[in-house]
């Protein structure tokens, strides 16, 4: 954000609206003018619900992906891109998801959710501020990443650990 503010002719932003929104916790006017919008919202290029606004000349759209294994983009594409009217083609060469594929715990399952609301893990924040975190979901993360790792002996097997965002509570 600083550099752009430094340029005089023009910003070119590249990147997916639909990752990770600007994390604010400020409720002043001036912080949700500035700081709570993305680049894409103050273009214009997406509306305050986030939605795209299809035909804008200064979006050009993935239209295919190459990385994750299809199933999985089935999943991006029902959440996200099908809503917006553009979908992901997927081209991934079924090489570079096998080793995934194959992995335990579930082998031929790309994609695992795991529901833990059974154990009612809680969830601690630190102090300052409003991060939080959960001890119980990260040992089981690292626990099912290690099963793929040790299921594979494959040293080139990459392993991505995602952890949602929920925004504060205000109490």
């Amino acid at each position: 954000g600083f550099a752009a503010a430094l340029s005089t002719k023009r910003v070119v932003a590249l990147g997916d609206f639909r990752q990770l929104q600007p994390i604010c916790t400020a409720q002043s006017e001036i912080a949700l003018k500035r700081i709570a919008r993305s680049v894409y919202q103050e273009a214009g290029i997406v509306d305050e619900a986030l939605r795209v606004r299809l035909g804008d000349p200064r979006l050009v759209s993935l239209r295919k992906q190459y990385r994750m294994d299809e199933k999985i983009g089935e999943l991006v594409n029902d959440l996200v891109y099908r809503e917006d009217g553009n979908p992901l083609e997927h081209h991934a060469p079924e090489y570079s998801t096998r080793p995934g594929r194959l992995a335990n715990p579930e082998p031929e399952h790309p994609l695992i959710l795991c529901d833990t609301t059974s154990v009612n893990p809680w969830c601690a924040r630190l102090e300052p501020g409003y991060s939080r975190y959960n001890i119980y979901s990260a040992i089981v993360a690292i626990r099912l990443a290690q099963q793929v790792v040790d299921s594979t002996r494959n040293d080139k097997l990459e392993i991505g650990v995602m952890c949602p965002y929920t925004a504060p509570a205000r109490l």
